[in-house]
């Protein structure tokens, strides 16, 4: 590795870890025992219907804390990128320098400047050709990775935690019934303790089989998802954040050419 992007990749180091830590949080979380709180019967169709009532995961603000733990390294990343192509062009300053994000061309001209003048020009160009505003595969700025980071980055720095949605996916129930129509989706807020669903089942057996009130296993998958993920909604966090974390690092990479072996 050369020393000039020791701290560059230093931090994505740290934000792998971060991603791994945060995954095992989640993959922890043992949602398999749901209590069944009533079997019902519709008089009109004569379908019947379990009640489950599930938790959530827990403290959900520390898992936005970390989601924001995530995001901080990897954008933070990018600004010591700066700083090393103008330690390797000669600058040498203590701030000022950052990684200009922008989505109009316009502001790129007007505000980038000040923040890469000490970056060789074949630096300057590689930085202006990754700009969100550039597009190059993406429908909106939005969607470009550097956009959803920056945006990502300043919401969970300056204005609120990153918002978070909680779901779990039932898959199958045990004891002798299976839910009809697959695999409904059971969204709940993240600071409900508890939260109920009533779901159609068939009855494989004899009708009275599943008592009025019990416990049993079920399959769940926990599902847990940013809100805004670009222009999409509902996007899974870990994926979401390990495509952030791949893509920072192929930029880095693309930055290589700029330093000596």
């Amino acid at each position: 590795m050369s020393d000039w992007l020791r701290s560059v990749f230093a931090k994505i180091q740290r934000a792998d870890e971060l991603i791994r830590e945060l995954d095992a949080h989640l993959s922890g979380v043992d949602p398999r025992t749901v209590h069944v709180v009533h079997v019902s019967r519709n008089s009109h169709n004569g379908e019947d219907s379990l009640g489950f009532r599930i938790n959530p995961p827990p403290e959900p603000e520390l898992l936005q804390v970390r989601v924001g733990e995530v995001l901080y390294q990897l954008r933070s990343c990018l600004d010591h990128l700066v700083g090393a192509l103008e330690r390797v062009n000669g600058l040498d300053r203590d701030s000022e320098y950052e990684f200009p994000v922008f989505w109009d061309a316009g502001k790129f001209k007007a505000g980038a400047q000040r923040k890469i003048k000490g970056v060789s020009a074949s630096a300057a160009a590689r930085i202006e050709g990754l700009q969100p505003y550039q597009r190059k595969g993406f429908h909106s700025y939005r969607n470009h990775p550097l956009w959803i980071l920056h945006d990502l980055g300043n919401t969970d720095k300056h204005r609120v935690l990153i918002s978070i949605t909680n779901s779990m996916q039932v898959n199958s129930v045990a004891v002798g019934v299976t839910i009809r129509g697959g695999r409904p989706a059971i969204v709940f807020p993240g600071k409900e303790m508890r939260w109920s669903l009533t779901v159609p089942v068939e009855h494989r057996a004899d009708p009275n089989s599943v008592p009025p009130q019990m416990k049993m296993p079920i399959d769940i998958s926990l599902l847990v998802a940013f809100s805004q993920f670009g222009n999409d909604t509902n996007q899974p966090i870990i994926p979401c954040l390990q495509q952030l974390r791949d893509f920072v690092f192929q930029l880095v990479e693309s930055f290589r050419p700029e330093f000596p072996t």
